[in-house]
């Protein structure tokens, strides 16, 4: 069955009734699609057969099962983003049976024991239930409510597209597809209004001269965009579209640079008006002449079964954490901060980089020789100079991978220019550590100590995870270790998950070698799996975290809760197709920056 959707004039909802979206609107997993709003919970009454299911690997019991008469059981998977509470009715009590993928073969665990009620926390993934009477009888599925209530991700589409392949748009969609722009479901075709007149190009505001009037028409109002979009015109005709930051016209940022031809695509984040003209720009033209064809698919906030993200967005929200730095999950803007010097071998940000007040280390390591040590450029913020190149030694261990680094507030001597600096060594083998070096400044010189190496060896991989480690330190005296729970790392398999643990910041009177053990560990605790981690940096009681590589593992930013023990928001940055390597804060502000480009962005939000 395929769906009908009607675009309705709020930007806040579309209202899709039906049991499937068409391929170019994201098909629909589950069992019907429904009114996306601000968020919150729906109510389904899953359907039920006789049967069982097996406990060692969750497959379905078959018919002839001595149990199959005293079990029944859920006919199709639940799918659960999020929270889920379950509940049943008096008489009867279930298990819950819970995978990663809609695949039998990709079975997690159960409950483990007969529930009345049981609720599923920071969970994605897919559910079985298995029910039974209180007397352990032979049941059947007639008289039998089980009801699964579960969270609706916040302006998002819940069961989204797995497995698209032809959306209807001049861009390929990939499998995140699925979020709401504007008043239309993404990948959809738009005909804008149009009205006669033109623009001005000197303040992007209407032109009320009369000469224009007939040899131009205009969109009768601003289009939302919200990354890549496509406008298309008869042949005959050409165009130049307008930018605005907001749906008003005292934000103009600029225009295509001219007419553009019957065509033309774009990235941005904002609003845009466009002026139409035949090819001959004397001619006059009326908005009957014409037809201007929009098509868009936005980037921000696109959710995917890849990324696994979002683990319940009931609690997420829009905090400020720090003077200036604004995270939440919708409308943001980036700028350029500094362009930093750049050299022969060096194009810019390679790894990460680590912010201090006016000071910022970019790090990099020759890719092709593994013996050569990492190194890591010293700059100045206000006046983007360069200061020195700094080689990091490693003593006997292996070098950095620089994956993260961030400073401590402490000062190892009166000589040292900036506070301690922990740099990971990442590498996915026994040693996982932490280099903890000194930068000083002596008679005009500056050098660079390896002043101790922190190593988890005795830290279990329950708590640690078996793949690859990244550190990060809060200022007020503890570290940070970020790892992944599964030898294979950064990857969407069966049970993998990023783990957090918490130790006290060692000294460096405490030894040139500090040894983790699983009796240092302070806290712990999971959160969803994110793909290709990148750079870390601490502000504010929160972990600021970047992940992402390219455009099918879009980038995005993710602010960690460590006293909460959750993520609380959550950022797509997939505009940007590029690697995120690097991020920071100073004075307020938080700065971004992207593999090989040498300029620091600021991110602003809403």
């Amino acid at each position: 069955m395929t769906a009908l959707c009607t675009r309705k004039q709020s930007v806040s909802k579309v209202r899709c009734e039906g049991s499937a979206l068409s391929a170019e609107q994201g098909k629909i997993l589950g069992e019907g699609v429904f009114e996306i709003t601000g968020g919150g919970t729906e109510t389904i009454t899953p359907t039920l057969e006789q049967g069982g299911l097996n406990g060692t690997n969750g497959l379905k019991h078959p018919s002839t099962d001595s149990n199959h008469l005293k079990r029944v059981r859920t006919v199709d998977f639940v799918r659960i983003q999020g929270s889920a509470t379950i509940t049943i009715n008096s008489g009867y009590v279930f298990n819950v049976f819970m995978y990663s993928l809609a695949n039998e073969n990709s079975y997690i665990g159960n409950t483990g024991a007969w529930q009345t009620t049981y609720t599923l926390n920071n969970f994605t993934g897919y559910i079985y239930l298995i029910i039974k009477n209180d007397a352990g009888t032979n049941i059947t599925p007639s008289g039998i409510v089980a009801t699964v209530v579960r969270s609706v991700p916040s302006g998002m589409v819940r069961r989204i597209a797995d497995n698209l392949t032809t959306p209807r748009t001049d861009y390929a969609l990939s499998a995140n597809q699925g979020v709401v722009l504007g008043g239309m479901v993404n990948g959809n075709n738009l005909t804008p209004t149009l009205e006669q007149g033109g623009m001005k190009t000197i303040d992007g505001t209407k032109d009320p001269n009369p000469d224009y009037f007939n040899i131009r028409v205009r969109t009768a109002d601003m289009i939302p965009v919200n990354g890549l979009f496509s406008l298309t015109l008869p042949a005959g005709y050409k165009m130049n579209v307008f930018f605005y930051l907001s749906n008003d016209f005292g934000t103009y940022t600029g225009h295509a640079g001219g007419w553009q031809g019957a065509s033309y695509s774009g990235t941005y984040n904002g609003y845009i008006m466009a002026v139409i003209a035949h090819d001959d720009a004397t001619q006059e033209i009326e908005p009957t002449d014409a037809t201007l064809a929009f098509a868009s698919v936005g980037l921000e906030q696109r959710v995917s079964e890849l990324e696994e993200q979002l683990p319940n967005p009931l609690t997420y929200n829009r905090e400020y954490y720090g003077e200036l730095i604004k995270i939440g999950r919708y409308k943001f803007k980036e700028s350029v901060y500094k362009t930093l010097p750049t050299f022969s071998g060096y194009t810019g940000l390679h790894q990460c980089m680590a912010v201090y007040g006016d000071y910022v280390l970019l790090f990099t390591y020759n890719t092709s020789d593994a013996t050569q040590p990492a190194k890591a450029y010293l700059y100045r913020l206000s006046t983007a100079t360069q200061l020195v190149a700094l080689t990091l030694p490693n003593s006997t261990y292996k070098r950095p991978h620089c994956n993260s680094a961030t400073f401590s507030e402490v000062f190892n001597t009166s000589d040292s220019i900036l506070p301690l600096l922990y740099v990971s060594q990442w590498d996915n083998d026994s040693e996982k550590g932490c280099f903890v070096y000194d930068i000083k400044l002596i008679n005009g010189t500056y050098s660079v100590d390896l002043v101790q190496t922190i190593l988890p060896t005795n830290v279990s991989t329950a708590t640690l995870g078996a793949g690859q480690t990244d550190w990060c330190v809060d200022p007020l005296g503890y570290i940070y270790c970020i790892g992944y729970l599964l030898n294979d790392g950064a990857t969407i398999v069966a049970n993998n998950k990023t783990m957090v643990t918490k130790f006290i910041l060692p000294k460096v009177s405490d030894g040139a070698v500090v040894t983790f053990g699983d009796a240092d560990v302070l806290d712990h605790f999971d959160v969803p799996i994110f793909i290709y981690r990148q750079d870390l940096c601490f502000e504010n009681g929160r972990i600021f975290m970047l992940s992402g590589v390219s455009s099918s593992i879009p980038a995005k930013l993710t602010v960690i809760g460590p006293d909460d023990k959750r993520v609380v928001s959550e950022v797509s940055l997939a505009y940007n197709t590029n690697e995120p390597e690097g991020i920071g804060v100073t004075d307020g502000k938080l700065l971004m920056g992207w593999r090989n480009d040498a300029k620091l962005y600021r991110l602003e939000f809403d």
